[in-house]
């Protein structure tokens, strides 16, 4: 997926236990993320937006 596509589906996360990255897709516990795309985890079961883009204009 890149930045600039619709995921596919969306589910509700009622408590984040934290990104695994090093266990098999089929053992991920509900509520564990194994890809995190425009989040990130600032505090522990915290997840954040990823701010959005700013235009930068150069002069010529």
């Amino acid at each position: 997926m890149t930045i600039n596509e619709r995921p596919d589906s969306s589910v509700e996360i009622r408590q984040f236990t934290g990104l695994v990255t090093q266990q098999d897709p089929n053992d991920v516990q509900p509520g564990a993320a194994q890809v995190q795309v425009n989040i990130g985890v600032t505090k522990p079961d915290q997840l954040d937006v990823r701010k959005g883009y700013r235009v930068v204009r150069f002069e010529e």
